[in-house]
C-alpha cells in the first residue's frame, strides 16, 4: 500500500466505522435483552389467564423492531438466535390460543389426554399451570398434531 497512499483510509474514517458498528451491535444487544425479559415475563403468567392474541402482537412488534435495525449483520449468530426464539413464540402463541379454546374442555378430558400423550408429559390444567410449563412442552415440535387435536 506504500505506493497507493490514496487507497488507504484515514485512521479517523476507520474509527468512525468501528464506532458506528459498535453502536449497532449495542442496540442489537439491548433489543435482545428486552426480548428475553418479555419472554421471561410471559413464562411467569398463568396459562388460563394468558392473552395469547395480545402477546402475539407484542412478539410481532419485537420482531419488527429487530428487522428494522440498520447497520448490523443480520446473518450473525446473535441475530439469528433471537429470531429463532421469536419464531418459536410465533408458533407457540397461536397453539396456546387453540388449546385455550372452550372446545378443549370436554367432560372426559380426552383432548388434553391426547396432547399429554403426544408430548409424553403429564400436567394439570388448572389455575396453577404457568406458561413456562406449557412452553417446556415444546409444542412447536408438534404443531400440526396439536392443531389436529384442537380442531
Amino acid at each position: 500500500m506504500f505506493r497507493f497512499e490514496e487507497e488507504i483510509e484515514s485512521p479517523e474514517a476507520n474509527l468512525t466505522k468501528i464506532m458506528k458498528e459498535l453502536e449497532g451491535v449495542s442496540v442489537l444487544w439491548q433489543k435482545i435483552v428486552n426480548c428475553q425479559e418479555v419472554f421471561d415475563g410471559y413464562k411467569k403468567l398463568g396459562f388460563l389467564e394468558f392473552d395469547c392474541m395480545e402477546k402475539e402482537d407484542e412478539v410481532k412488534g419485537l420482531r419488527k423492531g429487530l428487522n428494522d435495525l440498520k447497520g448490523i449483520d443480520k446473518k450473525s449468530g446473535v441475530f439469528l438466535g433471537i429470531m429463532e426464539d421469536i419464531k418459536k413464540w410465533m408458533f407457540f402463541l397461536p397453539l396456546c390460543a387453540e388449546m385455550r379454546d372452550p372446545s378443549m374442555e370436554t367432560a372426559d378430558g380426552r383432548h388434553w389426554d391426547k396432547v399429554k400423550k403426544l408430548v409424553k408429559k403429564d400436567f394439570s390444567i388448572d389455575k396453577s399451570l404457568l406458561i413456562d410449563e406449557v412452553w417446556n412442552l415444546e409444542l412447536y415440535k408438534y404443531k400440526d398434531d396439536v392443531e389436529d387435536i384442537t380442531d
